[in-house]
């Protein structure tokens, strides 16, 4: 888990990297990815179609930044059908820096002319997250791979264990009172506890 996030040594310290390259090996593992993915017919994670479409509403750039490489991120997206929800797919395979190093993420920013400040990174990864907070980035640790533990939840500003979560920390997580909401959830001050 800690070795995720480069593409070309995320497979240094496993045993058939003394019998295999890591690019070949990496190869084998995206094309068996894709083909196990394609033959479960599998759909986007949950929350994923609807956290992509509050941001796009928002006419917020939404960029997919990836260990795999680019055209596999791109192939995956479109069997989630998520493709066309986002503006931008890079991978670990351009020219810039592969992770940890920043360079994806400056080059994305400076793309789209954004701040750290005014970046929202959502990632699965702890590497990621440590390059995020190298980079001065916002940042939400989704449970996927590994529950959140106290490295996860020191360098995100949030933990989630989905993407509904993480919408619904986008959407009212900024706000500190509850009361605010009290009239869209239909709550008046005559309401008992139970009610």
């Amino acid at each position: 888990y800690e070795a995720l996030g480069n593409m070309y040594s995320m497979y240094d310290a496993l045993p058939l990297a003394h019998s295999m390259d890591s690019a070949s090996l990496n190869d084998k593992v995206e094309k068996d990815l894709y083909n196990y993915l394609k033959m479960k017919d599998q759909s986007a994670n949950d929350g994923a179609l609807e956290f992509l479409e509050y941001l796009r509403q928002k006419e917020i750039k939404i960029a997919v930044v990836t260990t795999h490489k680019t055209k596999n991120a791109i192939a995956y997206l479109e069997m989630g059908k998520l493709y066309n929800k986002v503006d931008y797919v890079i991978g670990n395979d351009t020219k810039l820096q592969p992770f940890p190093a920043t360079d994806i993420f400056d080059f994305l920013m400076k793309k789209y002319q954004v701040t750290p400040e005014q970046t929202l990174l959502v990632t699965s990864l702890v590497s990621l997250l440590e390059t995020g907070k190298e980079a001065h980035m916002n940042m939400i640790y989704m449970e996927d791979l590994v529950p959140a533990g106290e490295k996860e939840r020191s360098l995100s500003y949030q933990t989630c264990k989905s993407l509904y979560e993480a919408l619904n920390d986008v959407i009212f997580g900024r706000y500190e009172d509850y009361k605010m909401y009290e009239s869209i959830l239909g709550l008046d001050e005559d309401m008992s506890p139970e009610e």
